[in-house]
């Protein structure tokens, strides 16, 4: 119980530090549909969140390609809770819907609930760019600037200046491919890509070898947080 209230006091002193960890960790999930998006069919894809070994809720994301257009529409939702016994101390709440066409964003609007206050994100592209619009703010993103999706590692090496689509952030990372191993996965191993993301943000990501995210991980205010695909 002690290690809980640490949890608690540490992450809502400073209003929304826990979404810095939790929150972008969502993104990490949100987009895990390359193989899948070749089959010409709607696919979902759910993932335990796990922080510590224990598990604090999902993921899920249901991917429909339109092979007459060459888009993509991704659909979104998450839920994350932290109990101190039968009180729940934190909550989070996802949910969001994309389209990408010839593996670029066009559109993207969520909203994003944190302990009860509710934050409206629409991103769409315009003149080789993005605008972004939190609640009532406006801005234009430079060009530059991408959405963080990780259906790719590739597209994610291209480049290494990013916007959230889930939050109201910009981010300078790098990712690069640590090499392949393998993990222990359903009744046996499996074998995956790895690759680190250094930054603003560090998380490890493990793909399978035809670019499906198989888990990811990272460090948030000393608990370990993992998001793993249901199998």
């Amino acid at each position: 119980m002690g290690a809980e209230m640490r949890f608690f006091r540490q992450n809502t002193v400073g209003g929304r530090s826990v979404v810095r960890g939790l929150a972008v960790a969502g993104l990490l999930i949100f987009v895990a549909f390359a193989a899948d998006a070749r089959a010409k069919q709607s696919s979902v894809f759910e993932y335990t969140v796990l922080r510590n070994g224990a598990p604090i809720g999902y993921n899920r994301v249901v991917v429909t390609p339109d092979s007459a257009s060459d888009e993509i529409a991704l659909s979104f939702d998450s839920k994350l809770a932290v109990k101190l016994g039968f009180i729940t101390v934190f909550s989070y709440a996802h949910q969001r819907e994309e389209l990408w066409r010839d593996g670029r964003l066009v559109h993207a609007a969520g909203e994003t609930n944190v302990n009860g206050e509710n934050t409206a994100i629409e991103v769409r592209a315009e003149d080789g760019g993005y605008v972004r619009k939190v609640n009532n703010r406006v801005e234009a993103l430079e060009q530059d600037r991408k959405p963080l999706a990780m259906w790719d590692p590739k597209l994610l090496g291209a480049h290494d200046a990013f916007f959230s689509v889930s939050e109201d952030k910009l981010l300078d990372v790098s990712v690069d491919f640590a090499g392949r191993q393998r993990i222990p996965w359903a009744d046996g191993e499996a074998l995956v890509d790895h690759y680190k993301m250094t930054g603003d943000e560090e998380r490890e990501l493990w793909y399978s070898p035809d670019g499906v995210l198989l888990r990811a991980k990272f460090r948030n205010r000393g608990s370990d947080i993992e998001f793993v695909l249901n199998r």
